[in-house]
């Protein structure tokens, strides 16, 4: 299975959704000051009133069950978009695509670090020796007030692998790194930077900054990687328009 696009309305809910342990539902508004709820259940016999609420916000986000089950999404002020992203591909010889989202995740109005998008994946899923390829454009509101793009691995709270510049000025910003597997099961390296920047900065080519590193037994614990954004003024957009990350081992 490939990644599936699911449009939420505003002031609707979906039907269940039917997930796995290999699904990322990745979520989040479609316009600045949107929110969204996620609910599971491993039942449909589960009255839906009782199912366990796994995400609200008015950021994105992601959530992977650990068992089969059912998940709906719930849209308020405005339409949410979701992504039902099979992480199978992966398993592939060679690897493949784990997440392609052609649509847009918008930020929550404020000035504080959000999440656009993230993606998990489970224990016992990552191979000694792996690379993965994260490419995507965003789109901004084009004016001198300072955004940056960044990429965890370990969530929010993990480490930055990497790292836009300041985009001020700019109305699309597109962006293309690599975080791999060093083949010890315990060290994640990243390229540090998000697009070409200057020989001092990163980038392709020459550059004089350390590359960074985070360790974590990737080997049997779920880690879990994390686009997110800052923004000087909170009421300018910051959305992802698409992304693409592909799993090669």
């Amino acid at each position: 299975m490939s990644t599936t696009p699911i449009i939420v309305p505003a002031g609707t809910t979906t039907s269940p959704l039917f997930v796995t342990p290999l699904t990322n539902v990745i979520f989040g508004p479609s316009v600045l000051g949107g929110s969204v709820t996620v609910t599971f259940s491993p039942s449909l016999s589960i009255p839906s009133n009782q199912w366990a609420t796994v995400f609200t916000g008015t950021a994105g986000g992601s959530f992977r069950p650990t068992t089969t089950g059912y998940v709906q999404i719930q849209a308020t002020t405005s339409q949410a978009n979701a992504f039902l992203a099979d992480l199978g591909p992966g398993l592939n010889t060679g690897g493949g695509a784990i997440v392609n989202i052609n649509g847009s995740l918008a930020t929550a109005s404020t000035t504080s670090e959000v999440v656009l998008a993230s993606w998990k994946v489970g224990p016992g899923f990552l191979p000694l020796n792996w690379r993965m390829e994260v490419s995507g454009n965003v789109s901004l509101s084009n004016n001198a007030n300072v955004k940056t793009l960044k990429l965890y691995a370990n969530g929010v709270a993990g480490t930055a692998m990497a790292t836009s510049p300041s985009i001020a000025s700019a109305l699309n910003y597109s962006f293309d790194t690599v975080i791999s597997g060093r083949g010890d099961g315990v060290t994640l390296i990243g390229t540090g930077v998000l697009a070409s920047q200057t020989s001092a900065q990163g980038g392709g080519g020459i550059s004089t900054t350390a590359n960074p590193t985070l360790s974590r037994d990737y080997l049997t614990q779920e880690t879990e990687f994390t686009l997110t954004a800052t923004k000087a003024t909170a009421g300018d957009t910051f959305q992802i328009e698409n992304l693409l990350v592909v799993l090669s081992s």
